[in-house]
């Protein structure tokens, strides 16, 4: 096992290419991986719409308008928004690099 681990690390030195087997599952994994980061930023913009619909902040200081619970709402709102949009810069990036694939890299 142990020399089978260094086989391949010297073959991937040396320029040779990877076994046949491995560049579709890396390929297959990054696809799977940028979808689990779309359904992140899916989650992250659900979240965020029903928290909008239902007041966002005004429900931790009182019933009134005040200067801290419009804050914590835009807080929060700028916060989700970042997440859901880091989520799917990184989904994007993952699905590019498993469609694209290291042919058209070189």
């Amino acid at each position: 096992m142990i020399e089978e681990r260094h086989n391949f690390r010297s073959a991937q030195l040396a320029g040779m290419p990877p076994r046949p087997g491995l560049i579709p599952m890396k390929r297959a994994m990054f696809l799977i991986g940028g979808l689990c980061w779309f359904l992140f930023a899916l989650g992250f913009g659900c979240f965020l719409v029903q928290y909008v619909a239902q007041g966002a902040g005004l429900q931790f200081f009182g019933l009134g308008f005040s200067s801290g619970s419009v804050l914590t709402g835009l807080v929060h709102l700028v916060g989700m928004v970042m997440a859901s949009g880091l989520c799917f810069a990184i989904g994007v990036g993952l699905c590019a690099h498993g469609i694209v694939g290291e042919k058209a890299e070189e």
